[in-house]
């Protein structure tokens, strides 16, 4: 049984696919990347401080 999606929700799903699409992943990788490297660094400070 197919049931059609009401339009709204093809809108918005096609609204939210555009968004997606143009995301610049490079950008987000290079900033994930950053941000875990910085966890990364406290935590370790976490550890050594911990172990005195």
């Amino acid at each position: 049984m197919n049931i059609e999606k009401p339009k709204s929700e093809k809108l918005a799903s096609v609204d939210y696919s555009l968004k997606w699409n143009s995301i610049n992943w490079n950008i987000v990788e290079m900033k994930v990347s950053k941000l875990q490297s910085r966890i990364a660094k406290a935590a370790s400070s976490l550890l050594i401080m911990d172990s005195d």
